[in-house]
This record gives C-alpha cells, sequence and structure tokens, in this order.
C-alpha cells in the first residue's frame, strides 16, 4: 500500500473537526453552548441561537517547506439575555472553579480543555510539535457580534508540520 501523505493544509479542517466533536463531548460546555460551527462567523440563523461557539484556523508562517504556525481562533457569542447565569449553573460552574457569564465561562472550560486536559495531550500528539498555546498579544478580545449579541475570541497558535503521516 502506497503511503499517504497530506497536504500541508490538511490539518487546519482536521482539528477544527476534532475540537467540535470535543466540545459537543464535553459536559461543562454543553450546559452553556450546543451550537457549534467550524466558520469563523455566524449564520444568518444565529439570532435564532442563544449561544454558539464557532473555530476557524489559518496558516499565519511557514520555515521552508517543513514547518508551519497554525493559528487557532476560538470565538463564543452569546445572546444579551441569555448571558447572565442561573443560580443553579452558577453554583455548578463555580464548583468547578469557572467564574463570570456565559461567555467567560465558555471561555474557561474551552481553555482549559484544550490546554491543561488529556485531550490537550490528544491534540498536541495529533498535531502539534510544540505546545497548544495562546498568542502573545491580545490573547483574548471582544468579538463583533450582530446587534443583541456579546462575544470574545480567544486567539491560540501552534507549530506542526508540513507534511505528516497519518
Amino acid at each position: 500500500m502506497e503511503e499517504k501523505l497530506y497536504h500541508p493544509l490538511s490539518d487546519l479542517g482536521r482539528i477544527k473537526e476534532d475540537l467540535l466533536t470535543l466540545f459537543s463531548d464535553t459536559e461543562s460546555i454543553n450546559k452553556l453552548c450546543s451550537t457549534k460551527y467550524d466558520i469563523p462567523y455566524a449564520p444568518e440563523n444565529m439570532s435564532q441561537q442563544h449561544c454558539a461557539i464557532f473555530v476557524e484556523t489559518s496558516i499565519t508562517a511557514l520555515e521552508g517547506n517543513r514547518i508551519k504556525e497554525v493559528s487557532l481562533d476560538i470565538s463564543v457569542a452569546c445572546a444579551k439575555e441569555s448571558s447572565t447565569l442561573s443560580e443553579e449553573e452558577k453554583s455548578y460552574y463555580q464548583a468547578l472553579g469557572i467564574y463570570g457569564n456565559r461567555t467567560d465561562c465558555l471561555l474557561q472550560a474551552i481553555h482549559t480543555l484544550i490546554t491543561a486536559s488529556e485531550a490537550a495531550e490528544i491534540l498536541k500528539k495529533k498535531y502539534c510539535i510544540s505546545s497548544l498555546s495562546m498568542i502573545s498579544k491580545n490573547p483574548i478580545e471582544t468579538l463583533e457580534t450582530s446587534e443583541g449579541f456579546f462575544g470574545k475570541q480567544m486567539h491560540y497558535s501552534y507549530r506542526s508540520f508540513c507534511h505528516f503521516k497519518n
């Protein structure tokens, strides 16, 4: 059987699929938000959702033909009327060491999941030759959203080989 090498761009879509699956399988994220997209913007029906997570990737640098630096942007947008947590939700998240409104809690749950858990190690082994980490300048920014929504975006980067075997 012929050895299969992947195109340098192939893991940009694969990591998004893996992250969305990981988010869907994580209770602390699903309790706050069940809508997830692999696109960087809200579809037209976003107004019917109370909250959504968006994941996007891009290549920010190439070192020859061997190593690429990948940018991973994770955005959370919540309807303003659903951004306040119920007392039951607050208690659940505070017991996990997570505080703030719905957007803040989602950011914290996602960050912990992809940087400091068993899942983070799996992601690193599959995609990275360096750790997945927040960028140093403006790692979290307010997200420009449609009227009636509030959001934030987290920016990460990692380094990966341009070609690898699956």
